[in-house]
């Protein structure tokens, strides 16, 4: 009796603050950012000092709006300055954040004004809200790291060709598209299997983003130049390409069974 056999394949900023607008500061309003540490008392003389009042705190800590009799502004700001007590000390004037980045209309995670991206129209405010957190902070000294699966072509990144793995436990390097290393690994994998039963789990990747162009020997579509330009302004091509690199290489697989073994396989 043939041994049974199961094949389950499963496809599986540069930030630019601008200058103050022409409107001007609020009232005499100043923002104060104090020291670290002080105490009631020391806060309260460092408004006594400089002549001016409380009006609300703000969400930085140790930072806070205060205001200067009319037309004491600038006196004001000069004893708040060159007080201990004060790290620094502004007008308090509208600001707006902007992003000198050329490809800032296309980050719709950061804010999203309901653009189109690669094809796609997004929704309004479905974002993190990142120009109204620029306000309170940038994050300054924070490092931040990305781990993903892929990256596309950026001015802003050096990217080293080929992609990282870890198998049993060992990491590796290749420069091997990754649905033809996958299949390589399950041919391999299968060919020591001999006649005993077995079951394979495939995890192929394909399609998925960064969208791309599939190396020429594993589908048919003609005329990808695989530049941004052109991805985002046909996406769904690119889509179509790698899912027949995907079906080329699952081709592969089962091609490369013996008719026998590939008659007592299930393949879901």
């Amino acid at each position: 009796m043939s041994p049974f056999r199961l094949l389950l394949a499963a496809v599986a900023v540069s930030l630019a603050l601008p200058a103050a607008t022409a409107e001007g500061a609020v009232g005499d309003e100043i923002v104060v950012a104090r020291q670290p540490g002080l105490s009631a008392a020391e806060r309260a003389d460092v408004l006594a000092d400089a002549g001016v009042e409380l009006e609300r705190t703000l969400p930085l800590r140790d930072t806070e709006v205060v205001s200067a009799p009319a037309g004491e502004r600038a006196d004001a700001l000069a004893a708040l300055r060159a007080d201990p007590g004060v790290r620094w000390a502004e007008p308090n004037r509208p600001r707006s954040i902007a992003s000198t980045d050329p490809y800032w209309p296309r980050l719709w995670g950061l804010e999203n004004t309901g653009q189109t991206v690669l094809g796609a129209s997004g929704v309004a405010d479905a974002d993190i809200d990142a120009p109204e957190a620029w306000t309170l902070t940038k994050g300054r000294g924070v490092t931040v790291a990305v781990v993903d699966t892929g990256v596309a072509a950026h001015p802003d990144l050096s990217v080293v060709p080929g992609w990282d793995f870890v198998e049993d436990g060992v990491p590796g390097h290749s420069d091997t598209y990754t649905t033809t290393w996958m299949t390589d690994k399950a041919l391999d994998w299968v060919g020591k299997q001999g006649d005993k039963p077995w079951f394979l789990w495939l995890a192929e990747n394909e399609p998925h983003f960064p969208f791309h162009r599939p190396p020429d020997s594993l589908q048919h579509y003609d005329g990808l130049t695989d530049t941004e330009s052109d991805i985002e302004a046909r996406p769904r091509a690119y889509v179509k390409a790698q899912a027949e690199a995907l079906d080329t290489e699952m081709g592969r697989l089962l091609a490369s069974m013996d008719p026998q073994v590939r008659a007592n396989t299930t393949i879901i």
